[in-house]
């Protein structure tokens, strides 16, 4: 789907504030480090944590004003033509290159 991926430290944050809303926790914290290789080890044939390639400059020079408005317009429109304005947990976001990795 469009959109963007987690760093680490975002995960944790917010997988902290999900562990509190849903009473699993008594603070909103970020979750350890610990907790979070744990969750990678548990799941490392199904997640990766990937450092995203610099980007280069020829991509850089077409990232305007427009192009990004643009982008946020094509992202409402295949969110609301597939019935996911209500359904946020239903969206996932996938690094374009996941195949090769698991190949």
């Amino acid at each position: 789907m469009l959109g963007y991926g987690f760093s680490n430290t975002g995960l944790q944050k917010t997988a902290g504030e999900m562990a509190f809303e849903l009473g699993r926790r008594p603070t909103d914290k970020p979750l350890s480090n610990s907790w979070l290789y744990s969750l990678l080890n548990r799941w490392k044939e199904n997640v990766t944590s990937l450092k995203p390639p610099a980007l280069d400059s020829n991509r850089a020079k077409y990232v305007t004003p427009e192009s990004v408005d643009q982008y946020f317009k094509n992202l409402n429109k295949a969110v609301g033509s597939l019935g996911l304005n209500e359904k946020p947990e239903c969206i996932y976001n996938l690094d374009e290159n996941w195949h090769q990795s698991r190949a």
